[in-house]
């Protein structure tokens, strides 16, 4: 999952700077080797940061007020 470093500059709402952190974080695929279908756990991994960035793009699904950005330094995640 490939985003904008967003460190050090303004989100539209708050709510996207708090997501931002997971979606900033989410590490890359590593598979586990034995016993585990790779087919399964790449499905998963994929679905989790199509979910994380999905949520980061329309914070509003969230059902949180939106709030501008300024609470925060921004460096701060």
């Amino acid at each position: 999952m490939k985003v904008e470093n967003k460190i050090g500059q303004d989100f539209d709402s708050l709510a996207q700077r708090i997501i931002y952190s997971y979606v900033a974080t989410y590490p890359d695929f590593k598979p586990v080797e034995h016993g585990v279908c790779y087919e399964s756990q790449k499905q998963m991994h994929d679905f989790i940061a199509d979910t994380l960035l999905l949520l980061y793009e329309h914070t509003e699904i969230l059902g949180v007020a939106i709030v501008p950005d300024a609470y925060y330094e921004n460096w701060a995640l």
